[in-house]
């Protein structure tokens, strides 16, 4: 059974990656931008628990994401050191 899940998630991931390939993101970016859609403002440490992605992954994510124009950092208005995610 666990070999069936390896399949499936190998013809899944092709089948993202062709899908996706003509808007040139990754379908672990497009993680990232669903869920970002989904929760609204958030703050990095709160995306990496809900992506399970590793802190270096995730800031490069999020780089392409200000580079591209379609997300902004911002000062946490709570203690002013973090940082928000919008």
């Amino acid at each position: 059974m666990l070999y069936d899940v390896f399949v499936v998630s190998g013809r899944l991931s092709g089948f993202l990656e062709r899908a996706l390939a003509p808007s040139g993101l990754r379908p672990s970016e497009y993680a990232v931008y669903s869920i970002l859609s989904e929760v609204g403002t958030t703050t990095p440490g709160e995306l990496e628990t809900m992506t399970g992605s590793p802190h270096s992954t995730l800031t490069t994510y999020l780089g392409h994401m200000v580079r591209r124009g379609h997300l902004r950092r911002e000062r946490n208005p709570r203690d002013g050191r973090s940082v928000r995610l919008t």
